[in-house]
Order: structure tokens, then sequence, then C-alpha cells
């Protein structure tokens, strides 16, 4: 029973030390996330597609996507 105090309190100190350290990290190595623009970017076409960044940058060009059925089925 004993042990099952003590791998739950280090559970819950790890899981909190991870919470809060999380920020900090980020912010020394760089990697942070960042919302989703406020505008849907659409995918031309017939279909419930959409861009996460302004496609202005990206390598391949999508002139257009339709599937069939749409929206798909599972």
């Amino acid at each position: 029973m004993k042990f099952i105090a003590a791998a739950t309190s280090l559970l819950v100190a790890v899981s909190t030390a991870n919470a809060l350290a999380a920020p900090w990290l980020d912010s020394i190595t760089g990697n942070s996330q960042t919302a989703l623009a406020d505008e849907p970017l659409p995918v031309k076409g017939d279909n419930p597609l959409l861009y996460c960044a302004a496609p202005s940058d990206y390598i391949l060009d999508i002139d257009y996507v339709d599937l069939s059925p749409n929206p798909p089925s599972a």
C-alpha cells in the first residue's frame, strides 16, 4: 500500500513539473506551437480540406482537389 501511495505521489510530482517546465523549456530550445490562422484557408475544389498556413511558401502547388464521395465515407 505504501508503494502505491509513493508511486502516485511521484507520478503527480513529475506531471506537475513537466507542465510547469514546458513553457520555460520551449523558450530555451526555440520550440513553440502557434495557433492556426484565424481565417480558414480552403483548398480549391469540392472538398472540406483546409491549409494549416498560407500556402505561399509551399513547395507543392495544389490547384484543386475534388473528393468523391464528398464527404468521404468510412
